[in-house]
Order: structure tokens, then sequence, then C-alpha cells
């Protein structure tokens, strides 16, 4: 039987994926906008509220991003963006970190 992801992938289409992973990034962008906010004073929100908000969003795009990793990109998708991601930590880290 097929993981449940591919199932999704199957029977939704990659446009679906596509299309709600953008909806929860956009959750997720506006989420970590409200911490700010609460880190100013500017909201009523409390800040375990405004990180709570911001973990259910994080967990939402994360679960679209590893869909499209490994179903909707065939696994090519999960060893590609590991094999950028390192790449972009490192450039990071030297960027903002080595002249400390």
């Amino acid at each position: 039987m097929k993981d449940w992801m591919s199932r999704i992938v199957d029977q939704y289409g990659q446009e679906y994926v596509l299309r709600q992973l953008a909806e929860e990034s956009a959750e997720l962008c506006q989420a970590a906008l409200k911490v700010v906010r609460v880190m100013h004073g500017e909201t009523p929100v409390t800040l375990v509220e405004a990180q709570d908000r911001m973990l259910e969003e994080i967990a939402d795009v994360e679960i679209m991003i590893d869909m499209l990793k490994s179903a909707a990109l065939n696994d090519r998708g999960v060893e590609r963006v590991r094999e950028i991601a390192v790449r972009k930590q490192a450039r990071m880290i030297e960027r903002m970190l080595e002249n400390e």
C-alpha cells in the first residue's frame, strides 16, 4: 500500500500540494509577524498564544513540504533539498557568524 502522502498526491495532484503549501506558508508568515507584534507590545495576544499559533503553522508547512519533496517530487526532492540546505547553511554561517 502506498504511503498516505503519495495517495493524496495521486488523488488530488501536485497542483493541490503547491496551492496548499502556499496557503500554509502565508499563514506561517502571519503567525511569525504576530509574534513580532507581541514582542513589541502591539497586540493583546500573549507570547505563549502567539508562539503556539506559530508552532501550529510550522507543523502545517512541514507536512506540505514533506509531501512535496517525497510524494510529488518522487524522493529526488528529499536529497536535493538536503544538498541545497547544507550549502545554504554553510553560507549563512560564513556570512553571519564568522566575523564574531
